[in-house]
C-alpha cells in the first residue's frame, strides 16, 4: 500500500490479498469567505465511484474488486492534522434462536492511514483519492432470515490540537459474487429432457436475459406424444432457495434450510405483472397429441430472493438455488389432481450485480434447444 501527496510521500507494505491507496489530489483553497459564511466546524465526507463490488475466489487481482473514491475535508480555519484514515469494515450477525445467542463477527476490516506528521493546514477544501482492493474471498453481502452481512466505508480525520477525531457518515458498500465462469452473462438458457408416465417424453426449455432477483424467465414445454387423455390445469414455476449457515456454536444445526417461492406469472396482455403464482391453462389433450406451452414468469424481488454465493470463501451464510417447472393435471376417468415437476440447479445473481432487469413488456427470445 502507498500514500502520495503533491509535496510528501509515505508508504507501507500490505498483504497481497488487499491494498489501499490514498493520495492528495488538490491543494487547499485560501479562507474563501469562511469567516463571512460563519463556517466553524470541520467536516469529512466520502464519495465512492460505485456502490457494488464484484469478488471472485478464482481471481485474486481483478479490477472489478477495486473500490475507488474521494475523501473531502472542509476546514473553517487553520488546523494541525495528525492523520486521515479510511476504513472498510464488514459486520456479520447470525440471529439467535431459542436457547442460542446471537453471533457477531467481522469478516473484513481494512484500515489505512495517511500520516500528516502534525502538519498545519490552512482553511479550505481538501480532496484525497483512495483505492481499496477487496480480498477475493470476501463474504457476499447478505440480508436473510438467518442473519446479515453488511459493509460500510468510513473516513476519520485525527486533529492534533485537542486530540479530537471527525468521522464521515458511513457509506454502504455491497460486495457480491457474480455467476462463476464469466461476469454478468448476457443470457441464461438451458434445456432439460424428461419422461413422465402420464405426459410422455417432453422438454422443458428455460431462458432469461439475465437470471437475477426480479428478472424474467421464459419457459417452453414441448410434448411429443401424450400417452393418456388428460387435462392440464396449470403451470407453475418454483424457486427453491437453500441456506447453509456456519455458526460458531457447534450445537446449532447449520442446515440445509430450504425456502420455496412461486414465481409470478406475467400476462403480456396487461401493462403490469399479475399477482398470480400459476398460469391457468385448462388445456385438454388427447392420446398421441403434440402440444407446446410458452409462458413468462418473474422472479420475486430482493426482499425475498437472495443471490447465490460462491464457495469456498468467507461466507458464513451460503445460498444456492434450484428452479422448477411444475405441471398440474388430471387424467381422464380419475379424480386425483396430479403434478409433475422438473428441477434444475441455477445460479441466481443478486439484483445489485445485475446490469439487465427487463420489463415484462419486452419481447423475450425463445431458443430452440
Amino acid at each position: 500500500m502507498s500514500f502520495s501527496a503533491l509535496h510528501q510521500s509515505t508508504s507501507c507494505s500490505n498483504s497481497s490479498t488487499s491494498s489501499t491507496t490514498l493520495s492528495r489530489v488538490t491543494q487547499p483553497a485560501t479562507r474563501l469567505l469562511a469567516s463571512f459564511l460563519g463556517i466553524r466546524s470541520v467536516s469529512v465526507n466520502v464519495l465512492i465511484e460505485k456502490e457494488v463490488i464484484h469478488v471472485r475466489p478464482d481471481r485474486v487481482d481483478d479490477e472489478e474488486a477495486t473500490l475507488r473514491g474521494v475523501v473531502t475535508i472542509k476546514l473553517p480555519g487553520r488546523r494541525t492534522v495528525r492523520s486521515l484514515g479510511v476504513v472498510l469494515e464488514g459486520t456479520c450477525i447470525l440471529y439467535g434462536a431459542e436457547e442460542f445467542e446471537e453471533e457477531r463477527s467481522t469478516p473484513l476490516l481494512l484500515r489505512r492511514d495517511l500520516d500528516f506528521g502534525e502538519e498545519t493546514l490552512e482553511a479550505g477544501d481538501y480532496s484525497f483519492m483512495f483505492t481499496i482492493d477487496v480480498p477475493s474471498n470476501a463474504a457476499s453481502g447478505q440480508r436473510c432470515p438467518f442473519g446479515t452481512i453488511k459493509y460500510y466505508l468510513t473516513a476519520t480525520l485525527d486533529l492534533a490540537f485537542d486530540g479530537s477525531t471527525i468521522n464521515s457518515d458511513p457509506v454502504r458498500v455491497w460486495i457480491g459474487s457474480p455467476q462463476p465462469g464469466e461476469f454478468l452473462l448476457p443470457s441464461y438458457e438451458l434445456s432439460h429432457e424428461h419422461i413422465s408416465p402420464d405426459l410422455g417424453p417432453f422438454r422443458a426449455h428455460l431462458f432469461s436475459p439475465h437470471l437475477a432477483t426480479a428478472s424474467l424467465v421464459q419457459v417452453r414445454l414441448t410434448f411429443a406424444s401424450i400417452p393418456k387423455s388428460l387435462n392440464i390445469f396449470a403451470i407453475r414455476m418454483l424457486l427453491d432457495q437453500t441456506f447453509l449457515v456456519h455458526y460458531a456454536d457447534p450445537r446449532r444445526p447449520k442446515g440445509p434450510f430450504v425456502d420455496t417461492h412461486a414465481l409470478k406469472w406475467v400476462d403480456p396482455s396487461i401493462p403490469s405483472d399479475t399477482s398470480l403464482s400459476n398460469h391457468q391453462v385448462n388445456q385438454k389433450l388427447l392420446i398421441g397429441q403434440e402440444w407446446e406451452y410458452e409462458g413468462i414468469f418473474r422472479v420475486l424481488g430482493e426482499n425475498t430472493i437472495r443471490g447465490s454465493t460462491v464457495a469456498p470463501g468467507d461466507n458464513k451464510i451460503e445460498v444456492s438455488h434450484t428452479l422448477s417447472v411444475e405441471i398440474r393435471y388430471r387424467v381422464d376417468g380419475t379424480k386425483a389432481l396430479l403434478s409433475t415437476k422438473v428441477s434444475v440447479p441455477v445460479w441466481m445473481d443478486d439484483v445489485r450485480l445485475s446490469l439487465l432487469i427487463p420489463s415484462h413488456q419486452r419481447v423475450l427470445r425463445v431458443g430452440r434447444g
